[in-house]
């Protein structure tokens, strides 16, 4: 269908510049006054003009093209500039041991629990 309003679309424009320029044109000319035809030079204006369109703003978008190799790696940049010093952390910290079943423990550790644990272990057998 898209092939036959093309091929109505420039056969109505070859004509009316073979009417309109038929007896205004003389010497070399793209259209020849004394046999009535157009010449190769003129047919393909006209088949770039209609094929064409206006600038391209009038097309479809076109796909992506294909990606490209990847570029070689860059040079190691320079050093940058310190950041601004943080805030203190928290004076105490570290890991915490709970030692169980002693009855004394290092200087400086705090007491959490004092008193009997229990437990029992069921095995079926």
């Amino acid at each position: 269908m898209n092939l036959i309003v093309l091929s109505v679309l420039i056969l109505t424009t070859l004509s009316t510049i073979v009417s309109t320029n038929e007896n205004t044109i003389k010497g070399s000319s793209s259209v020849s006054t004394s046999k009535g035809y157009i010449n190769e030079t003129n047919v393909k204006e006209v088949y770039l003009q209609i094929l064409r369109g206006r600038d391209g703003r009038d097309g479809v978008p076109g796909r992506d093209g294909v990606k490209g190799e990847r570029g070689d790696k860059g040079e190691k940049g320079e050093k940058g500039e310190s950041g601004p010093v943080g805030q203190a952390g928290p004076k105490s910290g570290g890991v915490v041991y709970t030692r169980w079943g002693r009855k004394s423990c290092p200087t400086g550790a705090e007491l959490l629990y004092e008193g009997i644990t229990g437990g029992s272990i069921r095995r079926r057998s």
